[in-house]
């Protein structure tokens, strides 16, 4: 199982690495499949899935390890493709969907493996932002787009000029990043960024002490065997905040 993504009607999508989109619905207690047929062009592209996103039409979003990014109309239930097409530059630049993410433009925004696109959803068209592998992307309430890279650290994309900035550690700064393998953001309700890395721990980006430093300063949360509190492993593959808080 690699993603886990509730609709706005309530239907559980499960992303498995294999056995395709599964679709849980909590009223019926039952599941129902979403799989690849290689004869029916109407179906999901692979069964290797990895992201989900609704958009605010209610279509399904759903980027793939290999087959590319889908998207499914409720509708008509129709699947639309994207994938890429070396002759066209303004196709999918890779596909190897990571990450998924609606931008307040209105614009699909997708981390591939060859970095960042954005897909104008009138046209369809892709503009791509030449990076490291995107695992998540999160816009946050103050319009930034933070990027988590497979080994560029944290980036910020400045909408307006392309340009992407990145935040990587410092060994001489206990209050920088702590890896530059990145695997999920979470913006809690608080508005702080968080930030999962893979073997290095938990970040939190604090946002009075960078503006006071001039630069990005984070607290880690580490494991540490001789404390049962901590965290209890360093790879930090999702992040969640329930309705308590936490």
């Amino acid at each position: 199982m690699q993603s886990i993504f509730q609709d706005r009607g309530g239907i559980l999508w499960v992303g498995t690495f294999g056995g395709g989109a599964n679709k849980y619905d909590p009223a019926r207690r039952k599941f129902t499949h979403v799989r690849h047929d290689p004869d029916n062009p109407n179906s999901i592209s692979s069964d290797l899935i990895w992201a989900f996103y609704e958009d605010a039409d209610g279509a399904i979003w759903i980027g793939t390890y290999g087959g590319g990014l889908n998207r499914w109309d409720r509708a008509t239930d129709q699947w639309t493709r994207y994938r890429n097409d070396p002759d066209d530059l303004t196709s999918l630049s890779h596909d190897q969907v990571w990450a998924l993410t609606g931008g307040s433009d209105g614009a699909l925004w997708v981390g591939v493996s060859a970095g960042l696109d954005r897909l104008d959803l009138a046209s369809g068209r892709f503009t791509h932002y030449p990076a490291p592998a995107i695992l998540s992307i999160l816009e946050g309430r103050d319009g930034a787009l933070w990027l988590a890279t497979g080994g560029q650290g944290l980036g910020r994309l400045d909408p307006a000029t392309g340009q992407i900035d990145y935040v990587v550690p410092d060994p001489n700064d206990s209050l920088s990043i702590s890896d530059t393998f990145l695997t999920t953001l979470y913006e809690d309700r608080q508005g702080r960024l968080w930030i999962g890395t893979f073997g290095n721990g938990l970040n939190l980006l604090l946002a009075e002490e960078s503006a006071a430093a001039g630069r990005p300063q984070f607290r880690r949360y580490l494991n540490d065997p001789d404390d049962p509190a901590s965290l209890p492993h360093n790879t930090v593959l999702d992040i969640h905040q329930d309705q308590a808080g936490r």
